[in-house]
């Protein structure tokens, strides 16, 4: 019987050893766990852009603040099916299959935000482990299967607490407990080994710089595209402090930056310049439960060309208040001169009609004296058109199109002093019939053919300087 107590304590022991070492590893996957949180936390909110994954059954499972925001609330749970209320989103459905089918979608596509259109670069790629496929990460992501794993992880906890506390169980209950605990492990370290894969092909789908560093400047994390630019890939570059792969020129401020950041605990935006480059760079504090900086992300976005189209824009509304100057200046010189020829028009109308009035007055009188009574309407014509030789109406009636013959401009003169069509007649030794005819050329020419438009008002209106 002793014998017997001996052994199962000795197998006792080895089952309490096993759960602490278990406990041990257990409690190493917790903090890892943790520390990809953040590390996922801050990389997605980081990015200036909508980010999500969808699982294999078609669901949202993860979203960035930015997605929310801009996608109209939460989506999680939710299939692009249930949602798909305009063009764009139909763009992401048939980008999405392609991405389920293995493919990594790559592009520019068009986006309405608060009534403006902005276009962005959309990565839909897939995630997969070993042949295994996990679903597919697009612009916004956000990763629910973390929670699960942590929710997973307490769990396991609390079980293998209520087996630590069971201690004095018999050992075939133990050993069951272990088995249980093992493989609860396995799930947590694939859950574990799927947010490291979707964190680096999150990181990876976007062709801007993304960096990690920890409070000492030491990098943590870099994406590929931010490898490349400074000449390597990721694994040159971990754990180098920031001045051994950052140009001179640019490492003083962008360590200021930092330190900025560790102090205030807020971001910072701003603009450098590297090997010939613009970046804009947004640096983000990571803090842990107490408040504390432990991190600061970086993204640098790649901003040349457009600050060239902004020079360039510069430069040409220089040039244009340049010119619109020279046309300010070139117009009052205009209206200077409009004003110097109106002057002398108006001197030479006074001096014409002086000279009618003094000269060719006086002879018309003596005329109308010796005349017979049936020129005198004639007289009274003459009078009137002498009256009328500053009058613009001749020169006008001269610019239309289709030029009017001699005939056809005294025919107007008579209508426009108000002469009926006998009375023309009459003046002009004409018939009525050819006078009517002669009306009917005049209001063709003139564009009024068919219009509800008196001839003699539109006449009237063409000797006014209006």
């Amino acid at each position: 019987m002793t014998t017997d107590n001996s052994e199962l304590e000795y197998g006792l022991e080895a089952a309490r050893k096993r759960v602490a070492e278990l406990e041990e590893k257990l409690g190493h996957a917790e903090r890892l766990l943790a520390d990809l949180h953040v590390w996922f936390t801050a990389a997605i909110e980081s990015i200036p852009g909508d980010f999500f994954a969808i699982d294999i059954d078609n669901k949202y499972v993860f979203q960035n603040s930015i997605c929310r925001r801009r996608g109209g609330g939460d989506l999680i749970g939710k299939s692009p099916d249930e949602i798909a209320s305009n063009e764009t989103l139909s763009v992401w459905m048939k980008n999405n299959k392609r991405a389920f089918a293995g493919e990594s979608v790559r592009g520019e596509v068009e986006f309405e935000v608060d009534g403006e259109k902005r276009f962005y670069f959309n990565v839909v790629t897939p995630v997969r482990d070993q042949g295994k496929m996990y679903g597919i990460l697009g612009v916004n992501i956000d990763i629910t299967d973390r929670r699960r794993a942590e929710l997973a992880l307490r769990e396991s906890q609390e079980r293998l607490e209520d087996t630590v506390s069971e201690r004095t169980s018999e050992l075939l209950e133990a050993n069951r407990q272990l088995s249980l605990e093992i493989e609860e492990r396995k799930r947590v370290e694939a859950a574990l080994k799927q947010s490291e894969a979707t964190i680096r092909a999150m990181m990876d789908s976007t062709t801007e710089s993304m960096l990690l560093f920890d409070k000492d400047e030491v990098l943590l994390a870099i994406n590929a595209a931010g490898a490349k630019r400074f000449g390597g890939k990721p694994e040159d570059f971990i754990g180098l402090k920031g001045r051994d792969f950052v140009p001179d020129e640019v490492y003083l401020s962008r360590s200021r930056h930092i330190l900025d950041v560790i102090k205030t605990r807020q971001p910072r935006r701003f603009r450098d310049k590297r090997g010939g480059i613009v970046f804009n760079t947004v640096m983000y504090p990571i803090m842990d439960e107490d408040g504390e900086v432990v991190m600061v992300a970086v993204f640098g976005e790649d901003v040349t060309d457009q600050v060239k189209a902004e020079e360039e824009v510069q430069k040409a509304n220089e040039n244009l208040a340049h010119e619109r100057r020279q046309l300010q200046e070139k117009n009052i010189a205009l209206r200077k001169m409009i004003q110097q020829i109106e002057l002398q028009k108006k001197r030479m109308e006074i001096s014409i009609r002086t000279n009618v009035e003094r000269t060719i007055a006086p002879i018309l009188k003596r005329i109308e004296r010796v005349i017979p009574t049936e020129k005198e309407f004639e007289i009274k014509l003459l009078r009137k058109a002498l009256s009328d030789m500053t009058s613009p109406f001749v020169c006008r009636l001269e610019s239309t199109p289709d030029k009017l013959t001699a005939r056809e401009t005294e025919v107007c003169d008579l209508i426009r002093r108000g002469l009926q069509a006998k009375e023309i007649a009459e003046v002009l030794s004409l018939s009525v019939s050819t006078v009517n005819k002669f009306r009917q050329r005049i209001r063709k020419k003139l564009g009024i053919d068919g219009c509800k438009i008196n001839l003699c008002t539109h006449l009237r209106s063409l000797q006014t300087d209006g």
